[in-house]
């Protein structure tokens, strides 16, 4: 058992991780289901395991470097049993300013991709497809397509 305790020590120590994702590496591992709730709450005393913690991390990146919108991020969240509360507190944490900026970005290079034998409506349309799937909000989606692709 102190064996499985410290491999999932490392694991947990290479990058954070959520309760959910621990627990199910114990369950692959066929650790006694009886056992993991005692091992989780060890690693929580030991600050290995925090899932708000891991929460904010998870935002921060999957925005900075995958670039996805709230949306994504929240669902994404939700999927590893992370609480509402905890989303709602890791979507606070990013930057307003630097969440339209790289919503315009990412708007403006996409743009300039489509070729011009596409009518101004349907580069709106793929754009709009686009960011949504990134996970922007709509509203804002709209608001930047409405910016930066010009009517014919």
């Amino acid at each position: 058992m102190a064996d499985i305790k410290q491999s999932i020590r490392r694991w947990c120590a290479q990058q954070e991780r959520s309760s959910f994702e621990v627990t199910q590496k114990l369950v692959s591992w066929n650790i006694n289901k009886s056992l993991i709730p005692n091992i989780i709450q060890e690693l929580r005393n030991e600050n290995f395991l925090n899932d708000e913690r891991f929460a904010e991390d998870y935002a921060r990146g999957k925005f900075r470097i995958k670039h996805w919108g709230k949306n994504k991020i929240r669902l994404s969240l939700l999927q590893k049993k992370i609480s509402e509360t905890l989303i709602d507190a890791a979507m606070k944490k990013i930057d307003q300013k630097e969440y339209m900026d790289t919503l315009y970005s990412l708007a403006n290079k996409k743009a300039v991709l489509f070729t011009e034998d596409l009518s101004a409506f349907e580069r709106k349309g793929k754009l709009y497809q686009f960011l949504l799937s990134k996970g922007f909000e709509s509203h804002l989606v709209h608001q930047a397509i409405n910016d930066i692709v010009k009517e014919d």
